[in-house]
């Protein structure tokens, strides 16, 4: 218990700010009013691509933004916990149904030249990667 209440200190610390972890119910997590998180601005952009049709012209710039925000799995080398690897899982499941979107826009528009545009060219690594 000491050790954790000593890294919690640390991290705040470096954060700068005592409110920036919570530490509720036994769980730890981040205050989002002071810390970005690139995982929930991944979700944000790729919920309110999804909210929207393919013909609104919003949609291909928030698939843009969130498809930039991806870079590969959450937490990749840390010890793979059941919460963990769903957050993971989740978020690789979104991150691929905007990039099929994306694809299949491009298809239905007859504009593959524009693909490269719309989906990173590390979209299409990853998606090979696994």
């Amino acid at each position: 218990l000491r050790a954790f209440e000593v890294t919690l200190t640390r991290l705040r610390k470096v954060l700068g700010r005592d409110d920036a972890v919570r530490v509720r119910d036994g769980r730890v997590s981040l205050d989002e009013s002071c810390c970005w998180l690139d995982s929930r601005a991944f979700e944000l952009f790729a919920g309110q691509a999804e909210a929207l049709s393919d013909d609104d012209p919003a949609t291909d710039a928030l698939v843009r933004k969130a498809l930039a925000l991806y870079r590969g799995h959450l937490l990749a080398g840390e010890d793979e916990s059941a919460v963990l690897l769903a957050a993971r899982d989740r978020l690789r499941a979104r991150w691929l149904a905007l990039v099929r979107r994306c694809v299949l826009r491009a298809a239905d528009r007859e504009a593959w030249r524009n693909v490269s545009r719309s989906l990173p060219r590390c979209a299409v690594d990853r998606a090979h990667a696994g």
